[in-house]
């Protein structure tokens, strides 16, 4: 019997793991024959871009100095900082001085932050009030995305060539660098997982949104974002009511090179389940992806611990063997999901570099370390009430239910901001 529950839970573990490559498989083929759809230079109507900066993010050097320099021929940028006392001031000012040529940026300092949503939705709406009416593409970009010259052209092309998209959307994926803590291997580990379902299901990711004027007006956008947390969450069943389609643009998975502790990434895995349970309705699917997984997982390697202790070498090889070629292919979707990432950065002139045989091992002991955060984050996110985001805390009863509990100008300096990354 003993060894029979051996073979099963064996089993069980590499079907799942060879699910997983298969699905990253299909990721690849399915989504990245897709062809760049860039909006052309005669049709590059009137774009507002809104960006939203509450202490000085790692990467909005290179945020600010992308977007102002973007292939494109009629756009505005509001920038919406959370208080002139913000570190970034200073920053976005001297940025505008030196790189603005054509005036193109507009730096508003954020008035009476609503008690009633995210403060990323209460800048947002402010961005909006500031929008000219003749606008005819709103695009939302985050601090910590770097955008290719022809960012926006691929951001806006799909809205003009199918008028059934309403948003456009790309995703993040991070790229550890070289000696790069744990923390930063474990994130990056999960994210790829959570990217493939993110891309197949069409969910909004806000560091690229992309949407006609026409639609936001039509859906009362600022009216939905005054009672949500983040402003990504609610897009989809805006798009769904209007009955337009949310459509993913591979070229814009954006590279996130930034560093993060594993003490963060922990909390980070959280907020994101938390923001999926308020928002989506596949977030079922992770939960039931998550117990299964960690249960698979853990009875495996406790048949193998249990096979050793009792002599049963049969058993505890064989649950061994499991494990390591379950964790090989893991390991092979995420390589999957990376070369797919590469190959749209290639498109636009960004490498990323060959992963040698000592990143590989290191992504090898990350597989289970992921696994476990994800079904702890996912149990946690479930009853979570209670969120801490930028230094601020919301409390949540429902995804229209939130309360902003302490909110003050972000105090910290530089140095502390970089060392949490900028999400």
């Amino acid at each position: 019997m003993f060894s029979t529950f051996a073979t099963i839970f064996a089993a069980v573990i590499l079907c799942a793991a060879a699910v997983q490559l298969l699905v990253a498989i299909y990721f690849r083929r399915t989504f990245f024959r897709k062809e760049v759809c860039r909006l052309p230079s005669e049709n590059q109507n009137s774009v507002a871009v809104l960006m939203c900066v509450r202490g000085c993010d790692p990467s909005l050097r290179h945020s600010l100095i992308g977007i102002l320099n973007q292939e494109f021929d009629n756009y505005a940028v509001h920038l919406v900082v959370d208080h002139c006392g913000d570190m970034a001031w200073g920053v976005v000012q001297e940025i505008k001085r030196e790189h603005d040529v054509n005036n193109i940026l507009t730096i508003h300092e954020m008035q009476d932050p609503l008690d009633t949503c995210g403060l990323k939705c209460s800048a947002l709406i402010q961005g909006l009030s500031n929008v000219a009416p003749e606008t005819d593409y709103v695009v939302l970009m985050d601090a910590d995305v770097r955008p290719h010259s022809t960012w926006l052209a691929e951001a806006t092309g799909p809205l003009a060539a199918d008028p059934t998209i309403g948003l456009v959307t790309g995703n993040q994926w991070f790229e550890p660098m070289a000696g790069s803590s744990w923390g930063s291997l474990v994130r990056s580990m999960w994210n790829a997982g959570a990217l493939v379902p993110t891309a197949i299901f069409q969910n909004p990711w806000a560091g690229t949104l992309a949407m006609r004027m026409e639609d936001v007006r039509k859906a009362e956008l600022s009216r939905v974002w005054r009672h949500s947390v983040v402003d990504d969450g609610p897009m989809r069943q805006v798009m769904d009511k209007l009955g337009l389609a949310v459509h993913f643009a591979p070229s814009l998975i954006m590279i996130n090179r930034e560093r993060c502790t594993f003490s963060y990434v922990t909390m980070w895995v959280t907020r994101m389940l938390t923001w999926s349970r308020l928002y989506e309705s596949t977030f079922f699917l992770s939960v039931i992806h998550s117990v299964f997984s960690n249960s698979i997982m853990m009875a495996t390697f406790g048949l193998s611990i249990a096979g050793l202790l009792m002599g049963n070498y049969w058993v505890a090889g064989s649950t061994m063997v499991a494990l390591l070629v379950s964790g090989l292919m893991s390991v092979a979707a995420y390589l999957t999901v990376r070369s797919s990432v590469s190959r749209s950065c290639a498109l636009r002139g960004e490498t990323l570099q060959p992963i040698g045989l000592i990143r590989v091992t290191k992504l090898m002991l990350t597989v289970p370390i992921a696994q476990l955060i994800y079904g702890m984050s996912c149990l946690r996110s479930i009853f979570m009430q209670q969120v801490k985001w930028r230094e601020i805390t919301y409390e949540l009863k429902g995804k229209t239910q939130v309360r902003m509990m302490n909110y003050q100008p972000i105090a910290q300096s530089a140095d502390e901001i970089h060392s949490k990354v900028s999400i």
